[in-house]
């Protein structure tokens, strides 16, 4: 009976052992999963600390901007506001600057500023100014051909004066002040701000422009397509034929106009105007036309503040210009 039962007992202990082991295997494989899960998260817990939230350190430089990035934006400024590309020493200078400041927009309108008022640079600029007005309105005429209009006028007025006639001399001597205004233009500017719409009207009142757009039709058509790039319309151009032809009287935006000059001054203040001296700079620097928006703003702008050096301050800083894209 007893040996029954030993019996009996040993035919099922495998059987209990097999399955004690299989437990204690199985916990043994949960337990390592539940230590990684806790690793993780005890991981992330201490990421999330405050005390690894730096706020009051200084922003680390934005290393997403490359040096190249920054040379390239420095070279094109001096192209496009100077006329020639930056010397080494130049680059060096200016990008170390801008990097020191992270490429900010604030540094940027600076660095824009010193070109435009730094003794060595800013002539310079303002030569490129006047380069660039005349490529618009004169056909880039070169300084020689302005010069000999001018001594043409008063060769012209000295011999009038030797012949007695005095009001062909001062009429004589009034053509020619017109050039000397266009000569005079850029050192003008060294000791007052850059007036463009009047700057403009001395580009197109005078015997050369006259003389590229000879008679009423081609002054006329000139006048709109170079301001607002686009031509007058048929009632447009007949109520300024008389007034551009023999002095008569017309209408331009509203307003009565007699004469070239009337014509001009109306032209001049009006928004159509200062339209196209939004699209003439994002034409001339961005090389596509401005979007709504920047229309309406560049319009706005001219219209409360005519600061010409502020503005190509302000669209020459813009993220787009410098080639940082989003």
């Amino acid at each position: 009976m007893k040996k029954e039962n030993l019996t009996h007992y040993t035919l099922y202990t495998p059987f209990v052992c097999l399955s004690l082991t299989r437990l204690r295997y199985h916990l043994f494989m949960q337990n390592p999963f539940k230590i990684l899960c806790c690793v993780i998260l005890l991981c992330i817990a201490v990421s999330c600390n405050k005390e690894n939230v730096f706020t009051e350190n200084p922003i680390p430089p934005n290393n997403t901007i490359s040096t190249l990035t920054v040379e390239q934006y420095v070279n094109r400024c001096f192209v496009d506001l100077l006329g020639r590309g930056a010397t080494s020493d130049e680059l060096d200078e200016f990008v170390e600057a801008l990097e020191s400041d992270n490429f900010s927009a604030t540094s940027r309108k600076s660095f824009i500023a010193s070109l435009q008022s730094t003794e060595g640079f800013k002539q310079q600029y303002l030569n490129k100014v006047y380069v660039d007005m005349k490529a618009r309105y004169l056909d880039a005429l070169n300084e020689d051909e302005i010069q000999q209009e001018a001594d043409f006028w008063f060769y012209q007025a000295l011999q009038a004066q030797t012949l007695g006639d005095a009001l062909a001399y001062n009429i004589l001597m009034l053509e020619r002040n017109k050039i000397m205004g266009l000569i005079n233009m850029a050192l003008y500017w060294e000791n007052s701000p850059i007036d463009y719409a009047t700057c403009a009207k001395t580009m197109m009142f005078n015997s050369l422009y006259d003389d590229l757009n000879m008679g009423t039709f081609n002054f006329i058509y000139a006048s709109f397509d170079q301001n607002f790039y686009r031509y007058p319309t048929d009632e447009e151009y007949n109520q300024l034929y008389a007034p551009i032809e023999y002095n008569g009287p017309g209408i331009l935006f509203q307003q009565n106009v007699s004469n070239k000059s009337e014509m001009l001054d109306v032209l001049i203040e009006s928004t159509e105007f200062k339209e196209g001296l939004v699209r003439w700079f994002y034409r001339s620097y961005f090389i596509r036309e401005p979007e709504a928006q920047e229309l309406t703003d560049g319009i706005v702008y001219w219209s409360t503040q005519n600061d010409f050096n502020g503005y190509i301050q302000k669209i020459l800083s813009d993220d787009e210009y410098a080639g940082i894209t989003n």
